[in-house]
Protein backbone atom coordinates (compact mmCIF):
# COMPACT_ATOMS: atom_id res chain seq x y z
CA UNK A 1 0.00 0.00 0.00
CA UNK A 2 1.45 3.45 -0.93
CA UNK A 3 2.59 5.60 1.93
CA UNK A 4 0.01 8.07 3.26
CA UNK A 5 1.47 10.48 5.79
CA UNK A 6 -0.39 10.96 9.07
CA UNK A 7 -2.15 14.20 10.04
CA UNK A 8 0.91 15.93 11.55
CA UNK A 9 2.81 15.20 8.40
CA UNK A 10 0.07 16.08 5.84
CA UNK A 11 0.47 18.66 3.15
CA UNK A 12 -2.02 20.96 4.98
CA UNK A 13 -0.04 20.93 8.22
CA UNK A 14 3.19 21.39 6.35
CA UNK A 15 1.70 24.31 4.38
CA UNK A 16 0.31 26.01 7.51
CA UNK A 17 3.64 25.74 9.26
CA UNK A 18 5.37 27.21 6.25
CA UNK A 19 2.82 30.06 6.14
CA UNK A 20 3.31 30.84 9.85
CA UNK A 21 7.06 30.89 9.31
CA UNK A 22 6.75 33.27 6.37
CA UNK A 23 4.28 35.62 8.20
CA UNK A 24 6.53 35.81 11.22
CA UNK A 25 9.57 36.49 9.07
CA UNK A 26 7.64 39.23 7.20
CA UNK A 27 6.52 40.87 10.43
CA UNK A 28 10.06 40.94 11.73
CA UNK A 29 11.28 42.43 8.44
CA UNK A 30 8.49 45.06 8.53
CA UNK A 31 9.43 46.11 12.07
CA UNK A 32 13.09 46.41 11.21
CA UNK A 33 12.70 48.59 8.07
CA UNK A 34 9.42 50.48 8.58
CA UNK A 35 10.07 51.57 12.13
CA UNK A 36 6.59 50.58 13.17
CA UNK A 37 6.48 48.28 16.14
CA UNK A 38 5.10 44.75 15.92
CA UNK A 39 3.95 43.16 19.16
CA UNK A 40 7.10 41.81 20.84
CA UNK A 41 5.32 38.64 21.93
CA UNK A 42 4.51 37.81 18.32
CA UNK A 43 8.17 38.09 17.30
CA UNK A 44 9.54 36.14 20.27
CA UNK A 45 7.01 33.29 20.22
CA UNK A 46 5.90 32.74 16.65
CA UNK A 47 9.34 32.76 15.01
CA UNK A 48 11.02 30.06 17.22
CA UNK A 49 7.84 27.99 17.33
CA UNK A 50 7.51 28.05 13.57
CA UNK A 51 11.17 27.06 13.13
CA UNK A 52 10.86 24.11 15.56
CA UNK A 53 7.60 22.93 14.01
CA UNK A 54 9.04 23.16 10.51
CA UNK A 55 12.19 21.12 11.36
CA UNK A 56 10.13 18.58 13.31
CA UNK A 57 7.78 17.97 10.39
CA UNK A 58 10.67 17.56 7.93
CA UNK A 59 12.37 14.98 10.20
CA UNK A 60 9.12 13.14 10.83
CA UNK A 61 8.37 13.01 7.13
CA UNK A 62 11.87 11.56 6.47
CA UNK A 63 11.43 8.88 9.15
CA UNK A 64 8.03 7.88 7.78
CA UNK A 65 9.43 7.51 4.32
CA UNK A 66 12.26 5.33 5.63
CA UNK A 67 9.78 3.09 7.48
CA UNK A 68 11.09 4.14 10.89
CA UNK A 69 7.72 5.33 12.19
CA UNK A 70 4.23 3.76 11.82
CA UNK A 71 1.43 5.49 10.00
CA UNK A 72 -2.21 5.70 11.10
CA UNK A 73 -2.72 1.98 10.44
CA UNK A 74 0.07 0.98 12.79
CA UNK A 75 2.15 -0.38 9.86
CA UNK A 76 5.54 1.00 8.88
CA UNK A 77 5.18 4.32 7.18
CA UNK A 78 6.86 3.17 3.97
CA UNK A 79 6.68 -0.13 2.20
CA UNK A 80 9.51 -1.71 0.23
CA UNK A 81 8.63 0.18 -2.94
CA UNK A 82 8.74 3.53 -1.15
CA UNK A 83 12.08 2.67 0.47
CA UNK A 84 13.56 1.56 -2.83
CA UNK A 85 12.39 4.80 -4.39
CA UNK A 86 13.82 6.79 -1.51
CA UNK A 87 17.26 5.17 -1.68
CA UNK A 88 19.26 6.10 -4.72
CA UNK A 89 20.47 3.14 -6.81
CA UNK A 90 24.12 4.13 -6.29
CA UNK A 91 23.67 4.14 -2.53
CA UNK A 92 22.08 0.68 -2.57
CA UNK A 93 24.92 -0.71 -4.64
CA UNK A 94 27.45 0.81 -2.25
CA UNK A 95 25.70 -0.75 0.76
CA UNK A 96 25.63 -4.16 -0.94
CA UNK A 97 29.33 -3.95 -1.71
CA UNK A 98 30.10 -3.07 1.89
CA UNK A 99 28.15 -6.11 3.07
CA UNK A 100 30.01 -8.37 0.65
CA UNK A 101 33.37 -6.96 1.75
CA UNK A 102 32.47 -7.49 5.40
CA UNK A 103 31.50 -11.12 4.74
CA UNK A 104 34.69 -11.75 2.75
CA UNK A 105 36.80 -10.27 5.57
CA UNK A 106 35.11 -12.53 8.10
CA UNK A 107 35.88 -15.59 5.98
CA UNK A 108 39.49 -14.48 5.56
CA UNK A 109 39.88 -13.90 9.31
CA UNK A 110 38.60 -17.43 10.00
CA UNK A 111 41.07 -18.94 7.52
CA UNK A 112 44.05 -16.96 8.82
CA UNK A 113 43.17 -17.78 12.41
CA UNK A 114 43.11 -21.54 11.78
CA UNK A 115 46.05 -22.17 9.44
CA UNK A 116 48.96 -24.05 11.02
CA UNK A 117 51.55 -21.62 9.64
CA UNK A 118 52.19 -18.26 11.23
CA UNK A 119 50.93 -15.34 9.08
CA UNK A 120 52.38 -11.91 9.86
CA UNK A 121 51.84 -8.61 8.06
CA UNK A 122 53.74 -5.31 8.46
CA UNK A 123 53.14 -1.84 7.06
CA UNK A 124 55.74 0.18 5.15
CA UNK A 125 57.27 1.25 8.50
CA UNK A 126 57.76 -2.34 9.58
CA UNK A 127 55.02 -2.28 12.23
CA UNK A 128 52.88 -5.37 12.55
CA UNK A 129 49.30 -5.11 11.36
CA UNK A 130 48.45 -8.83 11.57
CA UNK A 131 49.67 -11.64 13.85
CA UNK A 132 47.56 -14.83 13.70
CA UNK A 133 47.09 -17.54 16.34
CA UNK A 134 49.76 -19.83 14.88
CA UNK A 135 52.28 -16.97 15.09
CA UNK A 136 51.29 -16.45 18.73
CA UNK A 137 52.05 -20.11 19.46
CA UNK A 138 55.33 -20.14 17.54
CA UNK A 139 56.78 -16.98 19.09
CA UNK A 140 55.05 -17.33 22.47
CA UNK A 141 53.63 -13.81 22.39
CA UNK A 142 49.98 -12.62 22.21
CA UNK A 143 48.98 -10.50 19.23
CA UNK A 144 48.01 -7.62 21.53
CA UNK A 145 51.68 -7.15 22.47
CA UNK A 146 52.86 -7.24 18.85
CA UNK A 147 50.32 -5.33 16.74
CA UNK A 148 51.45 -1.75 16.12
CA UNK A 149 55.07 -2.48 17.02
CA UNK A 150 58.17 -3.41 15.07
CA UNK A 151 59.89 -6.77 15.55
CA UNK A 152 62.55 -5.10 17.69
CA UNK A 153 59.98 -3.28 19.84
CA UNK A 154 57.97 -6.49 20.31
CA UNK A 155 61.19 -8.27 21.39
CA UNK A 156 60.97 -10.90 18.68
CA UNK A 157 64.06 -12.60 17.27
CA UNK A 158 66.73 -10.16 15.96
CA UNK A 159 67.08 -12.27 12.83
CA UNK A 160 63.38 -11.71 12.11
CA UNK A 161 63.82 -7.96 12.47
CA UNK A 162 66.75 -7.96 10.03
CA UNK A 163 64.76 -10.06 7.61
CA UNK A 164 61.82 -7.62 7.63
CA UNK A 165 64.12 -4.62 7.15
CA UNK A 166 65.83 -6.25 4.18
CA UNK A 167 62.52 -7.18 2.58
CA UNK A 168 61.03 -3.69 2.95
CA UNK A 169 64.23 -1.95 1.87
CA UNK A 170 64.99 -4.00 -1.24
CA UNK A 171 61.43 -5.07 -2.12
CA UNK A 172 62.66 -8.63 -2.70
CA UNK A 173 61.68 -11.98 -1.23
CA UNK A 174 63.76 -13.08 1.76
CA UNK A 175 63.91 -16.56 3.28
CA UNK A 176 65.83 -17.78 6.30
CA UNK A 177 65.79 -20.37 9.08
CA UNK A 178 65.57 -19.05 12.63
CA UNK A 179 66.35 -20.94 15.84
CA UNK A 180 64.36 -19.68 18.83
CA UNK A 181 66.06 -19.90 22.20
CA UNK A 182 63.32 -21.84 24.00
CA UNK A 183 63.13 -25.28 25.61
CA UNK A 184 62.83 -27.47 23.64
CA UNK A 185 64.49 -25.56 20.82
CA UNK A 186 62.21 -24.32 18.07
CA UNK A 187 63.38 -24.05 14.48
CA UNK A 188 61.20 -21.99 12.10
CA UNK A 189 61.40 -21.51 8.36
CA UNK A 190 60.55 -17.84 7.65
CA UNK A 191 59.66 -16.32 4.28
CA UNK A 192 59.00 -12.59 3.66
CA UNK A 193 57.57 -10.87 0.58
CA UNK A 194 56.99 -7.16 -0.15
CA UNK A 195 53.81 -5.98 -1.90
CA UNK A 196 53.83 -2.92 -4.18
CA UNK A 197 51.00 -0.68 -5.39
CA UNK A 198 50.28 -0.01 -9.07
CA UNK A 199 52.73 2.91 -9.04
CA UNK A 200 55.46 0.63 -7.57
CA UNK A 201 55.21 2.15 -4.12
CA UNK A 202 55.70 -0.16 -1.14
CA UNK A 203 52.39 -0.99 0.51
CA UNK A 204 53.18 -3.71 3.05
CA UNK A 205 55.12 -6.88 3.74
CA UNK A 206 53.75 -10.37 4.43
CA UNK A 207 55.64 -13.07 6.30
CA UNK A 208 54.92 -16.78 6.68
CA UNK A 209 56.65 -18.83 9.37
CA UNK A 210 56.53 -22.62 9.54
CA UNK A 211 57.64 -24.68 12.54
CA UNK A 212 60.17 -27.25 11.27
CA UNK A 213 61.47 -28.26 14.71
CA UNK A 214 60.20 -31.83 14.49
CA UNK A 215 61.63 -32.24 11.00
CA UNK A 216 65.05 -30.99 12.07
CA UNK A 217 65.03 -33.24 15.16
CA UNK A 218 64.16 -36.20 12.98
CA UNK A 219 66.96 -35.39 10.54
CA UNK A 220 69.44 -35.04 13.42
CA UNK A 221 68.22 -38.34 14.86
CA UNK A 222 68.75 -40.05 11.52
CA UNK A 223 72.30 -38.66 11.25
CA UNK A 224 73.09 -39.82 14.77
CA UNK A 225 71.55 -43.21 14.03
CA UNK A 226 73.71 -43.72 10.94
CA UNK A 227 76.80 -42.61 12.86
CA UNK A 228 76.03 -44.95 15.76
CA UNK A 229 75.28 -47.88 13.47
CA UNK A 230 78.59 -47.38 11.71
CA UNK A 231 80.41 -47.31 15.03
CA UNK A 232 78.58 -50.33 16.46
CA UNK A 233 79.20 -52.41 13.33
CA UNK A 234 82.83 -51.38 13.18
CA UNK A 235 83.62 -52.56 16.73
CA UNK A 236 82.91 -56.31 16.32
CA UNK A 237 84.21 -56.34 12.76
CA UNK A 238 87.49 -54.80 13.93
CA UNK A 239 87.78 -57.40 16.68
CA UNK A 240 87.19 -60.24 14.23
CA UNK A 241 89.68 -58.78 11.76
CA UNK A 242 92.35 -58.25 14.42
CA UNK A 243 91.95 -61.80 15.72
CA UNK A 244 92.12 -63.27 12.23
CA UNK A 245 95.30 -61.29 11.48
CA UNK A 246 96.87 -62.54 14.71
CA UNK A 247 96.09 -66.12 13.74
CA UNK A 248 97.63 -65.64 10.32
CA UNK A 249 100.70 -64.02 11.87
CA UNK A 250 101.57 -67.24 13.72
CA UNK A 251 99.15 -67.60 16.61
CA UNK A 252 97.56 -70.53 14.74
CA UNK A 253 100.55 -72.64 15.78
CA UNK A 254 99.71 -72.18 19.47
CA UNK A 255 96.76 -74.41 20.40
CA UNK A 256 95.82 -72.33 23.45
CA UNK A 257 95.87 -69.08 21.48
CA UNK A 258 93.85 -70.65 18.67
CA UNK A 259 91.10 -71.69 21.06
CA UNK A 260 90.99 -68.27 22.72
CA UNK A 261 91.01 -66.37 19.44
CA UNK A 262 88.37 -68.57 17.85
CA UNK A 263 86.18 -68.12 20.95
CA UNK A 264 86.63 -64.36 20.61
CA UNK A 265 85.62 -64.49 16.94
CA UNK A 266 82.53 -66.50 17.84
CA UNK A 267 81.51 -64.01 20.58
CA UNK A 268 81.99 -61.02 18.31
CA UNK A 269 80.06 -62.75 15.53
CA UNK A 270 77.19 -63.40 17.94
CA UNK A 271 77.27 -59.78 19.01
CA UNK A 272 77.21 -58.66 15.39
CA UNK A 273 74.26 -60.96 14.66
CA UNK A 274 72.30 -59.57 17.62
CA UNK A 275 73.05 -56.02 16.52
CA UNK A 276 71.89 -56.72 12.97
CA UNK A 277 68.69 -58.34 14.26
CA UNK A 278 67.97 -55.31 16.44
CA UNK A 279 68.69 -52.95 13.57
CA UNK A 280 66.31 -54.87 11.34
CA UNK A 281 63.61 -54.64 14.02
CA UNK A 282 64.13 -50.89 14.36
CA UNK A 283 64.06 -50.41 10.58
CA UNK A 284 60.83 -52.39 10.21
CA UNK A 285 59.14 -50.45 13.02
CA UNK A 286 60.21 -47.11 11.57
CA UNK A 287 58.95 -48.13 8.14
CA UNK A 288 55.65 -49.37 9.59
CA UNK A 289 55.99 -52.69 7.77
CA UNK A 290 56.35 -54.89 10.83
CA UNK A 291 54.08 -57.92 10.66
CA UNK A 292 51.74 -57.76 13.65
CA UNK A 293 49.46 -60.75 14.29
CA UNK A 294 47.39 -60.09 17.38
CA UNK A 295 45.45 -62.52 19.48
CA UNK A 296 44.41 -63.09 23.07
CA UNK A 297 47.60 -64.10 24.90
CA UNK A 298 48.26 -65.11 28.49
CA UNK A 299 50.62 -62.72 30.24
CA UNK A 300 52.01 -65.63 32.26
CA UNK A 301 52.95 -67.49 29.06
CA UNK A 302 54.59 -64.34 27.70
CA UNK A 303 56.72 -63.90 30.83
CA UNK A 304 57.68 -67.61 30.99
CA UNK A 305 58.82 -67.59 27.35
CA UNK A 306 60.83 -64.40 27.87
CA UNK A 307 62.51 -65.65 31.07
CA UNK A 308 63.44 -68.99 29.51
CA UNK A 309 65.73 -67.27 26.99
CA UNK A 310 67.55 -65.24 29.68
CA UNK A 311 67.86 -68.15 32.12
CA UNK A 312 71.53 -68.99 31.26
CA UNK A 313 72.64 -65.44 32.14
CA UNK A 314 70.54 -65.51 35.32
CA UNK A 315 72.20 -68.78 36.42
CA UNK A 316 75.65 -67.48 35.46
CA UNK A 317 75.30 -64.43 37.74
CA UNK A 318 73.54 -66.37 40.53
CA UNK A 319 70.46 -64.15 40.29
CA UNK A 320 67.09 -64.92 41.86
CA UNK A 321 64.17 -64.61 39.45
CA UNK A 322 60.67 -64.34 40.93
CA UNK A 323 57.58 -64.45 38.69
CA UNK A 324 54.30 -63.35 40.25
CA UNK A 325 51.80 -63.32 37.39
CA UNK A 326 48.25 -64.73 37.82
CA UNK A 327 47.16 -67.25 35.21
CA UNK A 328 43.92 -65.42 34.39
CA UNK A 329 45.46 -62.17 33.10
CA UNK A 330 45.36 -61.90 29.31
CA UNK A 331 46.00 -59.16 26.78
CA UNK A 332 45.34 -58.72 23.08
CA UNK A 333 48.76 -58.42 21.44
CA UNK A 334 51.25 -59.88 19.02
CA UNK A 335 52.60 -62.52 21.38
CA UNK A 336 56.05 -62.76 19.78
CA UNK A 337 56.53 -58.99 19.93
CA UNK A 338 55.43 -58.82 23.56
CA UNK A 339 57.76 -61.71 24.44
CA UNK A 340 60.59 -59.74 22.84
CA UNK A 341 59.70 -56.63 24.88
CA UNK A 342 59.56 -58.49 28.22
CA UNK A 343 62.70 -60.46 27.32
CA UNK A 344 64.63 -57.24 26.66
CA UNK A 345 63.57 -55.87 30.05
CA UNK A 346 64.58 -59.05 31.91
CA UNK A 347 67.84 -59.22 29.96
CA UNK A 348 68.54 -55.57 30.81
CA UNK A 349 67.90 -56.27 34.51
CA UNK A 350 70.24 -59.28 34.41
CA UNK A 351 73.06 -57.39 32.63
CA UNK A 352 73.08 -54.45 35.02
CA UNK A 353 72.44 -56.45 38.19
CA UNK A 354 74.95 -57.38 40.83
CA UNK A 355 76.01 -61.00 41.25
CA UNK A 356 73.60 -62.65 43.66
CA UNK A 357 70.97 -59.96 43.07
CA UNK A 358 67.28 -60.45 42.30
CA UNK A 359 64.77 -59.83 39.52
CA UNK A 360 61.01 -59.78 40.03
CA UNK A 361 58.32 -59.86 37.34
CA UNK A 362 54.71 -59.08 38.30
CA UNK A 363 51.46 -58.40 36.47
CA UNK A 364 48.24 -56.84 37.73
CA UNK A 365 45.02 -55.30 36.43
CA UNK A 366 43.86 -51.94 37.75
CA UNK A 367 41.91 -48.90 36.54
CA UNK A 368 41.12 -50.48 33.19
CA UNK A 369 44.78 -51.27 32.42
CA UNK A 370 47.15 -54.25 32.59
CA UNK A 371 50.49 -53.50 34.24
CA UNK A 372 53.58 -55.68 33.77
CA UNK A 373 56.48 -54.74 36.04
CA UNK A 374 60.12 -55.87 35.89
CA UNK A 375 62.13 -54.76 38.93
CA UNK A 376 65.73 -55.48 39.88
CA UNK A 377 68.42 -54.75 42.47
CA UNK A 378 70.91 -53.49 39.90
CA UNK A 379 73.09 -50.41 39.62
CA UNK A 380 70.14 -48.07 39.02
CA UNK A 381 69.90 -45.09 36.70
CA UNK A 382 70.96 -41.50 37.49
CA UNK A 383 67.92 -39.21 37.80
CA UNK A 384 69.03 -36.91 35.00
CA UNK A 385 69.37 -39.79 32.52
CA UNK A 386 66.04 -41.58 32.98
CA UNK A 387 64.42 -39.59 30.16
CA UNK A 388 67.14 -40.68 27.73
CA UNK A 389 67.42 -44.41 28.35
CA UNK A 390 64.83 -45.16 25.66
CA UNK A 391 66.89 -43.34 23.01
CA UNK A 392 68.65 -45.48 20.44
CA UNK A 393 72.24 -46.45 21.32
CA UNK A 394 72.06 -44.62 24.64
CA UNK A 395 73.80 -46.46 27.48
CA UNK A 396 74.06 -45.51 31.14
CA UNK A 397 77.21 -47.59 31.64
CA UNK A 398 78.85 -47.76 28.22
CA UNK A 399 81.82 -49.88 29.29
CA UNK A 400 79.67 -52.53 31.00
CA UNK A 401 77.16 -52.58 28.14
CA UNK A 402 79.79 -53.26 25.49
CA UNK A 403 81.49 -55.85 27.69
CA UNK A 404 78.20 -57.71 28.11
CA UNK A 405 77.27 -57.48 24.43
CA UNK A 406 74.61 -54.76 24.67
CA UNK A 407 73.63 -52.96 21.48
CA UNK A 408 71.98 -49.90 23.04
CA UNK A 409 68.78 -50.65 21.13
CA UNK A 410 66.98 -52.96 23.56
CA UNK A 411 64.95 -50.37 25.50
CA UNK A 412 64.22 -48.41 22.32
CA UNK A 413 62.72 -51.55 20.79
CA UNK A 414 60.66 -52.17 23.95
CA UNK A 415 59.24 -48.65 23.76
CA UNK A 416 58.35 -49.05 20.07
CA UNK A 417 56.60 -52.39 20.65
CA UNK A 418 54.60 -51.12 23.62
CA UNK A 419 53.48 -47.98 21.78
CA UNK A 420 52.57 -50.11 18.77
CA UNK A 421 50.07 -51.84 21.08
CA UNK A 422 48.62 -48.56 22.36
CA UNK A 423 50.47 -48.78 25.66
CA UNK A 424 53.12 -46.87 27.59
CA UNK A 425 56.37 -47.73 29.34
CA UNK A 426 57.76 -45.93 32.37
CA UNK A 427 60.76 -46.31 34.67
CA UNK A 428 61.40 -45.57 38.33
CA UNK A 429 64.96 -45.93 39.55
CA UNK A 430 67.33 -45.05 42.37
CA UNK A 431 71.05 -44.99 41.75
CA UNK A 432 72.72 -47.94 43.47
CA UNK A 433 69.41 -49.54 44.51
CA UNK A 434 67.79 -50.78 41.30
CA UNK A 435 65.12 -49.99 38.73
CA UNK A 436 61.46 -50.76 38.05
CA UNK A 437 60.21 -50.82 34.45
CA UNK A 438 56.42 -50.83 33.97
CA UNK A 439 54.60 -51.75 30.76
CA UNK A 440 51.00 -50.48 30.76
CA UNK A 441 48.63 -51.98 28.18
CA UNK A 442 44.91 -51.47 27.51
CA UNK A 443 42.78 -53.83 29.60
CA UNK A 444 41.11 -56.45 27.39
CA UNK A 445 39.09 -58.35 29.98
CA UNK A 446 35.83 -57.71 28.12
CA UNK A 447 37.37 -59.00 24.90
CA UNK A 448 38.65 -62.14 26.59
CA UNK A 449 35.28 -62.91 28.16
CA UNK A 450 33.51 -62.58 24.80
CA UNK A 451 36.07 -64.87 23.21
CA UNK A 452 36.82 -62.55 20.30
CA UNK A 453 39.64 -60.26 19.27
CA UNK A 454 39.02 -56.68 18.12
CA UNK A 455 40.47 -55.35 14.91
CA UNK A 456 43.57 -53.43 15.97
Amino acid sequence: MPYRPSVPCSKTALGLSTAVLLVTAAATYYEAYSGRPVPLLLGLVLLPAALVQFVYLIVQHYMHCRGMLPDDTGEPGADADTQDAFLAPDLKEFVDQLAQLKEAKQRLDIVLANVVDGILAVDFDGRFTHFNQAAEWIFGKPAALVIGRTAAEADLHPQLSSMIDECLTTGTEVSTEIRLAVTPEKVIDAHAMAYMSADTKLVCGVLTVHDVSEMRRHERSQREFVSNVSHELKTPLTAVRTTAEALLAGAKNDDQLVDRFLTNILLESDRLAVLIDDLMDVARMDAGVIDSRRSVASVRDIVDRAARVILPRIVEKDLTLTIDVPENISVVCDENQMVQAVRNLIDNSAKYNQDGGSIQVTARKSHGKTHIKVSDTGIGIPFGEMDRIFERFYRVDKARSKRLGGTGLGLSIVKSIVELHGGKISVDSKLGEGSVFTITLPNTSAVVEDGCVPSL
